[in-house]
């Protein structure tokens, strides 16, 4: 009975030791599987934070780069324009030049003793005329095809009209004063061969008297 009173005994506690073997493995576990959820947590909250750091920072490189290339498109589009400008300022400054020199011509073809002095300025007036040319072409291949092309082209073709206008009636008047200049010519070589005949038959009628 002893002996068996023992072995129950020793059951007995083993049983207790069992339980509270049990009970600690289990709080081992629980404990573990605790510490494993919070460092899982941990190591998920950390990459959530070194992604969010990541993201926020490329969002800024990408702002930055974007406000970047605005500024340059910007400044891009300011230098064009002011480019445009210039050209546009040259073909202006190239129709008054002109302009300037049709106004000083008109009156004077009125007269066709200035002659001279028109022919000597048709180079010239051609020379300021190839400028505007140049100038109104310049402006053009800076525009490209837009609507400021039509606009710029329809300018160009009225004043151009008006050059056209006034060297046609320029063309008239060379026309007409080198006519009159060989008409005058002509008849400054008859009179002069007239009084030399003249003067010839004088001295044959005095040198005939005095025989």
């Amino acid at each position: 009975m002893d002996g068996e009173h023992e072995m129950f005994m020793d059951g007995e506690n083993g049983g207790e030791n069992g339980a509270e073997i049990s009970l600690i493995c289990s709080h081992t576990k629980e404990s573990y599987s605790k510490d494993t959820t919070g460092s899982q947590n941990t190591d998920t909250a950390q990459a959530a934070q070194h992604e969010l750091g990541l993201d926020g920072q490329s969002t800024v490189e990408g702002t930055e780069e974007m406000e970047i290339g605005t500024r340059k498109r910007t400044m891009t589009d300011k230098g064009k324009q002011c480019e445009l400008d210039k050209l546009k300022e040259a073909r202006i400054f190239a129709l008054r030049q002109v302009t300037r020199e049709i106004n000083k011509l008109k009156p004077l073809l009125q007269d066709f003793n200035n002659f001279e002095f028109v022919s000597n300025e048709i180079e010239f007036l051609n020379g300021l005329v190839s400028k505007l040319h140049d100038a109104h072409d310049a402006y053009l291949n800076h525009l490209g095809d837009t609507d400021e092309t039509r606009v710029a082209v329809e300018w160009f073709e009225i004043h151009d009209g008006d050059i056209f206008g006034f060297k046609r009636s320029l063309c008239e008047y060379m026309s007409h004063a080198k006519c009159l200049k060989h008409e005058l010519n002509s008849t400054t070589t008859k009179g002069s061969s007239r009084s030399s005949k003249g003067s010839k038959r004088s001295k044959n009628s005095s040198s005939s008297t005095v025989v």
